[in-house]
């Protein structure tokens, strides 16, 4: 509530502070196995929470929000790096490597399409495509572009007259691909995957969103995200 410029705040017997809103989740997942050494494994997942009540003005708690990138999610981009929407915070493009992302969002909507094999012995591979990005579904004056939308609005600060932020939020899909290798010792499964970033959900200076003219020179230490996780990451 501070955070939100709230002074006061709704508690239970006076002493618990409580939220009021509405969160639903939704995948569908599909497995082919061709044969004991080969499958395709699919995911298309949707998540929206949205406040009602006395919340209402306050929005959804930032724990119960929904944020993308990391081992089950985009695997090209780190976890609350990615999104809302095509918003670009210049202070983690300024410092990558230094700032602790956070952005997180009211609707999420991702896919995930592996191609899993065998290698040898408990050693197994994987090649994934991952696509996705989180919004809001209310404009957030500090981040601009980040609303759910279908198509562009006005700028809200009238010095830029003409001028739109936002459009149809399926342009503001990122996707990335990548290599992943998995131990499987029957009980648990030890992942590591690499993920490198494919297509970004705002355009650059050229108005292109596609980073595959970036991928060349590129070195395992700069523009690869690694992933480390236990199981499957779906």
């Amino acid at each position: 509530n501070a955070i939100a410029n709230q002074t006061e705040a709704f508690k239970l017997f006076n002493s618990v502070e409580y939220s009021q809103y509405l969160r639903l989740e939704a995948a569908l997942m599909r497995n082919w196995v061709f044969d004991k050494k080969q499958s395709i494994a699919w995911r298309l997942s949707t998540s929206i929470a949205t406040p009602y009540g006395f919340s209402k003005d306050i929005g959804v708690p930032y724990v119960k929000q929904f944020y993308s990138g990391g081992p089950n999610s985009v695997r090209a981009w780190r976890v609350r790096e990615l999104g809302p929407g095509q918003f670009v915070d210049s202070l983690t493009i300024e410092n990558p490597d230094n700032i602790p992302f956070y952005q997180a969002g009211d609707f999420k909507l991702e896919f995930n399409l592996e191609y899993r094999f065998n290698i040898f012995w408990r050693l197994k591979g994987a090649i994934f495509l991952d696509g996705g990005n989180i919004w809001t579904l209310k404009e957030d004056p500090d981040r601009l572009g980040s609303q759910l939308l279908w198509k562009a609005k006005p700028h809200p600060d009238p010095s830029y007259p003409g001028e739109t932020i936002g459009g149809n939020f399926l342009k503001q899909i990122a996707m990335g691909t990548g290599f992943g290798i998995r131990g499987d010792f029957t009980y648990f499964i030890i992942r590591f995957d690499m993920g490198i970033k494919m297509l970004s959900p705002y355009p650059d200076e050229n108005g292109n969103r596609w980073l595959t003219n970036r991928w060349k020179g590129l070195t395992f230490r700069d523009g690869i995200n690694y992933n480390l996780a236990i199981g499957y990451p779906f």
